[in-house]
């Protein structure tokens, strides 16, 4: 009688040693970012296909609720004046239905 194989007992170390992983990592706490032409929202988790790919963030849009994945070079975290962190000069991006300053 033939066997078939499942997959490994522990699955999650089998895709940490393979050369080809699929890493998906949940962000606890959320990270509030904005995702360029799209809007503000909070990254929940990134998808890491490996040295060859980028980052995809997984975002929650706030205005609209959808949930977008979006690749490193379209995010940046939002500015936090109480983390000393601006706004990034490169990256001038105003929401729909926030006013510039």
């Amino acid at each position: 009688v033939a066997r078939l194989a499942g997959p490994p007992a522990d699955l999650a170390a089998f895709f940490c040693r393979s050369k080809d992983a699929l890493v998906f990592t949940q962000l606890n706490p959320p990270l509030p970012v904005v995702v360029t032409e799209k809007g503000t929202g909070m990254a929940f988790a990134v998808i890491d296909y490996g040295a060859e790919h980028n980052l995809l963030w997984v975002t929650a849009l706030d205005r609209s609720g959808e949930i977008w994945c979006a690749p490193n070079p379209k995010v940046r975290m939002q500015a936090n004046w109480s983390m000393g962190r601006g706004k990034d000069p490169a990256f001038d991006f105003v929401p729909e239905g926030v006013a510039a300053q």
